[in-house]
């Protein structure tokens, strides 16, 4: 094919999609919701406890851009929480001397997601089903981890001969595969 006819194809297609997105209807929503969230730490270290469950929270606007009776673009925007809590102890002997540690922590993550979604449509109007398929974009906002943590430990005779304490507020740094 000449470079002429591929350029007409493509203005021609892109003034088709153009012209149906017009007529298309669109209709904007709010969306809330909690999200039960957890993080896997891998590998974990010797005693330390698995991270538990943490309720977050989202608010979504979607858009649905209507092409037909049964067929739209949504996309999407999404502000979420998401997270985990940990706590536990442990305690280790070793040659006599007993040292415990303990450990609690709490972690948030504050992202904007942005789905652009397929949506077929299906059923009546008192039933109504949707199937919804496409690709979604994420981004790190921010995020916090809270923890309280302490070692004590003692000798074969009960004397303690080391006992710390501590406790702060991290924020979240963003990183190429997660956060850091």
């Amino acid at each position: 094919m000449k470079k002429q006819t591929i350029y007409s194809l493509v203005v021609a297609l892109l003034l088709f999609g153009f012209g149906q997105i017009a007529f298309a209807q669109i209709s904007v929503g709010v969306r809330a919701g909690l999200s039960l969230n957890n993080f896997k730490i891998d590998p974990l270290e010797d005693g330390e406890p698995e991270p538990e469950m943490k309720v977050g929270f989202q608010v979504a606007v979607p858009i649905e851009i209507a092409l037909g009776s049964m067929f739209a673009i949504q996309p999407e925007l999404i502000y979420a929480t998401h997270g985990a809590k940990q706590e536990g102890s442990n305690t280790q002997i070793e040659g006599g001397f007993t040292s415990v540690s303990s450990i609690k922590s709490d972690a948030t993550i504050n992202t904007l997601e942005i789905p652009v979604l397929g949506k077929l449509k299906f059923g009546s109007e008192s039933t109504k089903l949707y199937v919804l398929a496409g690709p979604s974009f994420g981004f790190g906002l921010s995020g916090e981890y809270d923890f309280e943590g302490t070692l004590k430990t003692t000798d074969p005779l009960g004397t303690v001969i080391f006992d710390e304490s501590s406790d702060g507020i991290l924020d979240a740094k963003f990183v190429k595969d997660g956060y850091d």
